[in-house]
């Protein structure tokens, strides 16, 4: 699942990059988003599995507790620096693009995330099958 899950969401913020430097509809960006969304379904859960499994009894609680924490804090953050990101790189708007942005600069944005989930790939896809069998 977790390869399914970093492969999507690599492949949707690859597309996503890639449509922001070509002119494209926006019906394909809502692909691209949905393609990301399936990745990101398929990694939640999993991903707290594994993290959690290494975990002694006693430890659980104070874990989940800054797991809860770091999963909401995680996306407000990203969210602050994307839009930091975006004010700081901002062009001058113009009618076609409000936001005075250039598709090379959505894609250097996403750039980040991109590299994220491409690592955590080749890493879970490289990664002995007798340590993955035991927490899968």
């Amino acid at each position: 699942m977790l390869q399914i899950g970093f492969g999507a969401s690599a492949a949707g913020t690859a597309l996503c990059a890639l449509i922001a430097v070509t002119d494209t509809s926006w019906l394909w960006f809502l692909a691209t988003t949905t393609v990301f969304g399936i990745g990101n379904g398929y990694l939640i859960s999993p991903l707290t599995t594994v993290g959690m499994s290494f975990l002694r009894t006693e430890d659980f609680s104070p874990a989940s507790s800054l797991l809860n924490v770091l999963r909401q804090t995680g996306p407000v953050v990203g969210g602050a620096v994307v839009g930091l990101l975006v004010q700081v790189l901002a062009v001058t708007p113009t009618a076609s693009d409000p936001l005075g942005l250039s598709g090379t600069v959505v894609a250097a944005v996403l750039i980040f995330p991109l590299a994220l989930f491409t690592i955590g790939f080749v890493v879970y896809s490289l990664a002995p099958r007798r340590f993955i069998d035991a927490r899968d």
